[in-house]
């Protein structure tokens, strides 16, 4: 789940409602457990008709099961259902189906059972509260809808459907599904048919390959089939009438990463389709469905944006699932991290074989910085946590991955390589854990990697190097001494560090537990001295290297991470006016290398602006006019940075500041890329008149979007925010209004709520109109509304937060917002879970059976 576009780091956007404030590892935290398995599950077969209208789904699930170890009953995930009737008969045998009695406590429904497979078959009807989602047609919303789709990860399909909803088992699945006829189907497997009759479309899909519940899929939407080219698998894109010419450009790639990855697994494709489903308002960037992954619509990227982002890691994470996570999948979720860590470093992998090392290297810098940003202290194989949901975070992913790369490092490429082949061949069709991937490696190295899953996967937290150097003139030597610590429970990893010396010559030196001196042979005095120079450890490194070191790392070292992290050390500190501009030339004409990866570029633009001073200001007008889209972005940001330092006036072009509001004026009007007029307004807003200001907020609010992107409204609510008058809390407040894009209304909810602070009047305003936001119809909304309120802390809101107590145990990331939310109100939030069947509901299913009977006398 959750694949990202554009690198590792964008993931920490997509997670981020849910890497705050959980619990691990503790023993006051449980052991997350479904408990244990009674029967088997073959098979399951679902007949359903979905209502749009009503968001509601009705028919019947059919669970072919084998009980095991002599069990009499089956426990069945249903949530919020109302259940019909239940039937049982011998497996394949539908006319032997007999009504019996069932006990159902609003969350899992229990069945008796007879001797051998037994076929169970519930008749139900639910409104699903999460797992199948709604997205309604509305005029003030014009081309949406009407919409529904399926997000089954981890635990959310027992909402939509009864089912075994825990990845210990895996079966095969049929769905029959019945909508208007208008509307496309798309599900998991082979379409063995698709009629019409009347209004309604039958449509009938089977998935004869086992797979897990949570990766059972239904979309339903207005939605037109792209086939992609492919010597062998039928590829298609399921997308809005009239995207060809996007879908290609942006999924064009599809066949050659499927091609690498069957070349690198050792395994061809093993299913019989492979499609991408483009949904509207999906909850994250993609999901791996079997055969179907479903992405954002917001993948589908136009020609501007693709100049500033691109699908194509979303791409390569979805696809790399379908052998990491569908055909070999986790057993618990405690081993997440096999799914979607080989899905992360498989991006990282794809852009090592399509744009080579360096590319890659960035790429794990991104999610190394993620980690760091948001690491706790829990590891990778965790059994004990609140919530499944609670792991999908910078662990599974970035930290996943970069276990993944230092495994490779430690044993070779070729066994490791030939390692995860044996894994998914050993498994394919199966369940695993850590311990079958480190068996695996362990049988094509020869190694024993025992300390490394114990000191990697098993321990929390990282290690830290405190890096120091100086040059022994006498013996020729360098003279590096490492001080190692850690975040976490442990301090005793065992690393094999690479060091530059100067950008021609690396040594390897080992550190263990206690601070440790290496004297490094060296010709002549090194510029500048890199530890990990490639970020190939996930290490955080302390160091206080000199401006002329950093200087040297910029203009010398062959190697981008080094040249990366040289540009956050500059842009930290104050240089004197000579050695500013000075270190000003050379990150510009770094940022102005087209040979330069994006990252670098963008990051020494980035450094430019905190640095300031007449020379940086020069050069960030200069970048502006640049040909990448993504350096112009990153020159206005940093231009927004510069020009707010006191020390601006020396700069030669700024005693006329009315020539570079004019300037940057036009720029808003004519920088045509989203993400760079974006910054274009955050960088103007620095300059401007008060009434200036505003008329770049307001402008930039009601700015429409780009291709889908909404990024130049989001900056005018940046601007008005900034500007903080009465009037630009009027105009973020009717951002709020329904017809608004939903990605404004929901940043605006934040923005009022900071607006307010410490202004009691305010707060009553802003109050009054984020309220009844609790109950929108868009979840997202509903989040910031939460957060939003309870950052305000008028405790006048507790019982609106306490009217969402019981349905928000549906949803996590709710869950955890409200908690938050009435921590800060100073209240305590009752737990919920869902009813108990009501008695009228019993008395109805017990009429129901009494007719079943009386209608087969």
């Amino acid at each position: 789940m959750i694949g990202v576009r554009d690198g590792a780091l964008l993931a920490a956007l997509i997670v981020a409602p849910l890497a705050q404030a959980q619990r691990f590892g503790g023993r006051d935290v449980p052991v997350w457990s479904h408990g244990p398995r009674t029967v088997d599950v073959v098979h399951l077969a679902l007949d359903v008709r979905v209502d749009l209208e009503a968001r509601a789904v009705s028919g019947t699930s059919v669970l072919t099961v084998v009980p095991l170890a002599e069990a009499d009953t089956v426990r069945i995930d249903a949530v919020d259902m109302k259940i019909e009737a239940v039937r049982t008969g011998p497996a394949g045998d539908p006319e032997r189906r007999a009504t019996v009695e069932w006990e159902y406590d609003g969350r899992r429904l229990d069945v008796p059972l007879g001797d051998g497979p037994t076929d169970v078959e519930v008749r139900y009807h639910a409104v699903p509260k999460t797992g199948l989602h709604f997205v309604s047609a509305d005029p003030a919303y014009p081309g949406i809808g009407p919409e529904a789709w399926t997000q089954g990860e981890p635990e959310e399909s027992r909402f939509w459907h009864p089912t075994h909803d825990y990845p210990d088992d895996r079966f095969t699945t049929e769905l029959v599904a019945q909508v208007p006829r208008q509307l496309s189907v798309i599900s998991n497997g082979s379409l063995l048919s698709d009629t019409t009759d009347g209004e309604l479309r039958r449509v009938h899909y089977t998935m004869r390959e086992r797979h897990p519940s949570y990766l059972v899929s239904l979309v339903v939407a207005p939605l037109e089939r792209f086939p992609l080219a492919h010597a062998r698998v039928p590829l298609a894109v399921w997308a809005a009438a009239g995207s060809g010419g996007d879908v290609e450009a942006n999924f064009g790639a599809t066949a050659r990463m499927l091609d690498f990855l069957e070349g690198y697994t050792g395994l061809p494709y093993p299913y019989p389709r492979y499609d991408q489903v483009l949904a509207t308002d999906f909850m994250w960037s993609g999901m791996e469905n079997i055969t179907a992954s479903t992405l954002t619509r917001d993948a589908l990227l136009g020609p501007l944006r693709r100049g500033e982002e691109s699908s194509e890691g979303l791409v390569l994470h979805e696809l790399a699932h379908q052998w990491f996570g569908n055909l070999v999948t986790c057993r618990g979720w405690r081993h997440l991290w096999l799914n979607e860590g080989f899905a992360s470093y498989f991006e990282t992998l794809w852009l090592e074989h399509t744009k080579g090392r360096a590319e890659a290297d960035l790429d794990r810098l991104g999610g190394a910085e993620w980690y760091f940003s948001a690491s706790g202290d829990r590891g990778l194989d965790e059994a004990r946590f609140e919530h499944p949901d609670d792991l999908f975070d910078a662990h599974s992913y970035a930290k996943g991955a970069a276990v993944l790369h230092m495994l490779r490092l430690e044993v070779g490429d070729d066994a490791f390589r030939r390692g995860v082949q044996r894994y998914l061949a050993a498994h394919q069709d199966g369940l695993v854990e850590s311990a079958d991937l480190r068996r695996a490696v362990e049988t094509t190295s020869g190694r024993d990697l025992t300390r490394f899953f114990e000191e990697w996967v098993e321990t929390p937290g990282h290690p830290s190097v405190a890096v120091e150097w100086r040059w022994d003139a006498a013996k020729s030597e360098v003279v590096l001494k490492l001080d190692p610590g850690g975040s976490g429970r442990s301090n005793s990893w065992q690393l094999r560090l690479p060091v530059s010396i100067g950008p021609d010559k690396e040594v390897v030196v080992e550190v263990g537990s206690g601070a440790s001196t290496h004297r490094l042979p060296a010709s002549e005095p090194p510029r500048f001295v890199a530890v990990d120079p490639r970020g190939d450890w996930l290490v955080e490194l302390s160091e206080e290297p000199s401006t002329q070191e950093l200087m040297a790392r910029l203009e010398t070292s062959r190697e981008p991470v080094t040249r990366v992290r040289a540009t956050l050390a500059l842009s930290g500190r104050e240089l004197a006016p000579g050695e500013r501009d000075n270190a000003a030339d050379v990150l510009a004409r770094l940022a102005g290398a087209a040979g330069e990866p994006d990252l670098v570029r963008t990051r020494a633009a980035e450094a430019l602006g905190a640095l300031g001073g007449a020379a940086a200001v020069t050069s960030l007008r200069k970048l502006a006019q640049n040909a990448s889209p993504k350096v112009r972005a990153a020159a206005y940001g940093g231009l927004a940075v510069a020009l707010a330092r006191p020390d601006v006036a020396d700069a030669p072009e700024l005693p006329n500041r009315a020539a570079v509001r004019t300037w940057l004026k036009n720029a808003v009007r004519d920088e045509r890329s989203p993400g760079a007029r974006a910054a274009v307004v955050a960088a103007s807003s620095e300059l401007a008149s008060k009434a200036a200001h505003m008329e770049v907020c307001l402008d930039a609010l009601r700015a429409p979007p780009t291709e889908g992107s909404h990024a130049v409204a989001l900056a005018g609510l940046d601007c008005l925010e900034a500007e903080g008058s009465p009037a630009a809390l009027e105009a973020t407040l009717k951002a709020l209004a329904w017809g608004t894009p939903h990605a404004v209304r929901e940043k605006a909810v934040g923005r009022a709520a900071r607006l307010a602070q410490g202004n009691p009047k305010r707060v009553d305003t802003v109050r009054a109109a984020i309220e009844p936001l609790l109950q929108d119809p868009k979840r997202t909304v509903v989040l910031a509304a939460i957060a939003a309120i309870g950052s305000l802390g008028d405790k006048r809101s507790a019982p609106a937060l306490a009217a969402l107590e019981p349905w928000v145990y549906a949803s996590r990331d709710l869950e955890l917002a409200l908690r938050r939310a009435q921590e800060a109100l100073g209240v305590r939030q009752k737990r919920h879970r869902p009813a108990k069947a009501s008695t009228d509901d019993r008395l109805e299913s017990l009429e129901q059976r009494i007719e079943h009977l009386e209608r087969g006398r």
